[in-house]
Parts: structure tokens; sequence; C-alpha cells
């Protein structure tokens, strides 16, 4: 299985943050106790996922041969919020009391900057200062937009797909260029050489008491934020968003493929284009391309096996994940993160 990653990390995510915020060699006295909140599509929204036929170690690559480059990625997050520790490590879904919430909605463009501040949480909701030998349980949420939703980076395009998301009910908009060199093998020399795709889906899902690299490698131990004495602490909300070519769902390191998103696309004056709703055709049980034909393996990476047949997409038990437009929803639900790596538990609604 081939998923190799290269990511800002979390010092990298600071510095951009100390640059767009001014920051000194030292914090401000009043900074002291607060947690500042950015969010971040890392590298790869900004840069997209070039392809290398001989990648290494830690650099995400399709398996096979696509390069993918974003034109716009749309988010909303909303109700930011600091509880007390819950109870039980094992429950990571139960939190205690919560003590602050910041509402936006926030609405970010991640390929226009790679690091966007959000918000300061300075106080409790009770006006107290937060309690710095806590370490509060962080949560958020990817909500569709609304009329309250405020672009924090977004131009005057970005501005008109915002109302468009408002109209729609969509949480995420995500617009981009694949392409690949030619390949004259059959099928594969009746698809599409470069495909622009528009993917856009709705529902609100809530990353719920997010785990953080910052504070050691147990899952279950290092959740939350805890508010420093001589300055601020950083919640880095971080976008995976390699997410959307996974071939499967709730597994360590799964593979990156474009073919079955490109074997759907339509023909058009202005080249091929794919949306969700042309992938709602194909059953990820036994992909096939716009014509009926199987989807079959082209990987092409040292070290990788292609599969026999036609290609599958495991769903790995998640319900309702029947066709390729549930299975990209599915997997983009779930890759908002902290801090890097810190998975959150997710509630889907």
């Amino acid at each position: 299985m081939i998923r190799l990653r290269t990511r800002c990390n979390l010092v990298s995510c600071t510095m951009a943050m100390a640059l767009l915020s001014g920051c000194g060699t030292t914090e401000p006295a009043g900074d002291a106790g607060v947690i500042r909140v950015s969010i971040t599509g890392e590298e790869l929204a900004v840069e997209g996922i070039p392809f290398d036929p001989m990648p290494r170690e830690g650099q995400p690559v399709l398996v096979d041969g696509w390069s993918v480059t974003f034109d716009r990625w749309l988010i909303v997050i909303r109700d930011i919020r600091l509880n007390e520790p819950g109870p039980d490590p094992a429950q990571q879904q139960v939190v205690g009391a919560e003590v602050a919430r910041e509402r936006g909605p926030w609405v970010v463009d991640l390929v226009r900057q790679e690091s966007v501040e959000l918000t300061t949480i300075r106080r409790r909701a009770d006006g107290r200062p937060f309690d710095t030998r806590v370490r509060y349980a962080f949560s958020y949420d990817i909500a569709p937009a609304d009329a309250t939703a405020r672009g924090m980076n977004l131009d005057a395009a970005g501005e008109e797909v915002l109302r468009q998301m408002v109209a729609g009910g969509h949480a995420q908009w995500v617009e981009g260029t694949a392409t690949r060199a030619p390949d004259m093998t059959s099928p594969f020399d009746r698809y599409p050489t470069q495909v622009s795709f528009r993917f856009a889906w709705g529902g609100r899902t809530s990353q719920i008491n997010c785990s953080n690299p910052d504070n050691g490698n147990n899952p279950e131990t290092n959740r939350g934020v805890q508010p420093k004495q001589d300055g601020p602490q950083r919640a880095v909300i971080t976008l995976h968003t390699e997410h959307l070519f996974y071939d499967a769902l709730n597994v360590e390191a799964p593979t990156l493929r474009f073919d079955p998103i490109a074997a759907r696309a339509v023909p058009g004056p202005q080249g091929a284009r794919v949306t969700l709703d042309d992938l709602a055709g194909a059953l990820i049980v036994k992909l096939t391309d716009r014509d009926g034909r199987d989807v079959p393996d082209r990987g092409n990476l040292p070290g990788y096996m292609r599969r026999p047949g036609a290609l599958s997409y495991d769903p790995m038990g998640a319900a309702g994940v029947t066709t390729l437009r549930d299975f990209i929803i599915y997997s983009a639900r779930s890759m908002a993160h902290l801090n890097g790596e810190g998975l959150c538990y997710i509630e889907r609604r």
C-alpha cells in the first residue's frame, strides 16, 4: 500500500503564524494563558501532489501516475470548544463541562495560505482565566456555510463560491486539476489525461477531544491543549487533503488513486470534468468507467503489487458507503486533526 506524505510540521506552521501575527522574540505578558487557534491544509493544499516515479520516504504520491493541483479549497469551521477533561481516557467522545466556545463560523481557502489564524480564546466563558495546570479537551465542527460565515482570506472568486456554498448547504468546496502522461493501453487509451474536478459536500462533522502530538505519542494520554504561563498556546486545525484519494477507510496507510475518478469524467468543450454526482454510479465493490468497463489497477511504483481484475475500494464496514461518491465524502469528513497528526473522535451529523 502506498501512502507517503510530507507535511508542514507544527514547528513550520507555528513559524508561519508568528510571521502572520507579527510576533517578536518575546510574547507580550497579556498573551500568557491564551489559546491561539489556526488552520492549515499543509503543503499539499498549496503545492498539490506531483507524481514521482521514485518517491522518497514520506512523499505523498498517487500510485496510478496522476499529479494533482488544487485551485481552491474552502472549508467552514465553527464552534471551537474547550472542555474540562473527560473522566475516562477509553471514551474519547466523553468530555467534561464546557469552559469556552468561539462560535465563528470562519471560512478559509486552504490553497491561498498555508496557515491562517482563526481566533484567540482568551478566557473562560465565565470570565476567569484558564488554569495553566489543566489540559483542556479541544473540539471543533466543520459545518455547512450559512449567512453568518465570515471569509478570512477569500478573494473575489472565493466570495462567490462562498455564496454558492450557502445556497447549496456545503461545508467544503474543492476545485482542482489532475494530469497524467498518455497511456495507450486499453482501457486507459480512452481515459482523459487532464481532468478538472469540483467536489462539494455538506453535513456537520464534529471533531471531539482531539489528541495532541505535542503532548507525547500516546493518543489516549496526549489529548487536549494546556495554556502556558509564559505566552500563548497554539492549536493548529490540520487538514489532510490527500483523504480525497484514499482507497480504504479507517486504516493506516491506504493507497492514493485517481484512475477511478478519471474514469467517470465527462468530456466537453472545456475538457474533461468530474463532480461528485458523476461518481454516484460507480460501485466501490467493482469500479467501472463511464462505459461500464472495469477499471484495472495500473499502479506502478517501486515495491507496489498490482491487484488483479477490477479495482475495488474497501469501506472497512463504514455504513452506507456503496458508491465512489459516498466513499470520497466519508473519507473527506474524517480528514481534520489537531497539530499535525492528532486524531479526534468523529461524529457525523
